[in-house]
């Protein structure tokens, strides 16, 4: 599951209108980087507000995590053990609630899965894990909302434009100093 950028007509609106100073920006890894960086700091940002870019996650069901007593660490956290799955471990009483649990960050595998990276003329951030795409559409079989990871590219086009214009202007002022 990935999100990718990839230029659509920015640059060359940008060729057009600064003409022959665009002969230095011929290598494209700077600003696809840069932009690679940006998509990292957007999905990173929206684990850390549990979806707040994108209008926040949906709620756990029953308003925490259910876990182990085996898995309580310290008394920081905020437990109880009553409703509808308390005791549904193997010995009656093993299975409590966590309220403190933070959405898709349990083991934080799913968090460091995603990836930036760039291609020729492509930048973009994605993950692997095999349940990522489960989270980011949802999946009604299993009755899990679908919470998002990944912008929508209309929602990161224009930062992602302004990297281009930003780079194209550092590749003037230097066509320009020389």
């Amino acid at each position: 599951m990935k999100v990718e950028v990839t230029d659509d007509g920015s640059v060359k609106r940008a060729v057009k209108r600064h003409g022959d100073a665009m002969r230095g920006l011929r290598d494209m890894r700077t600003p696809l980087s840069r932009a690679a960086v940006f998509l990292d700091k957007w999905v990173r940002a929206n684990f850390k507000t549990q979806g707040g870019k994108v209008g926040g996650w949906a709620p756990f069901k029953d308003g925490g995590r259910w876990v182990r007593k085996s898995q309580v660490r310290g008394s920081v956290r905020k437990f109880q053990s009553s409703g509808p799955r308390a005791g549904s471990g193997r010995r009656t009483g093993t299975r409590v609630l966590d309220s403190s649990a933070r959405l898709l960050q349990d083991t934080r595998r799913l968090y460091g899965s995603f990836v930036p990276f760039v291609r020729r003329d492509t930048a973009g951030i994605g993950s692997d894990v095999p349940y990522a795409e489960k989270h980011e559409k949802g999946d009604r079989s299993k009755n899990l909302p679908a919470r998002r990871m990944l912008p929508a590219q209309r929602e990161v086009r224009r930062d992602i434009d302004q990297i281009f214009e930003r780079s194209v202007d550092e590749a003037r002022r230097k066509e320009d100093g020389k």
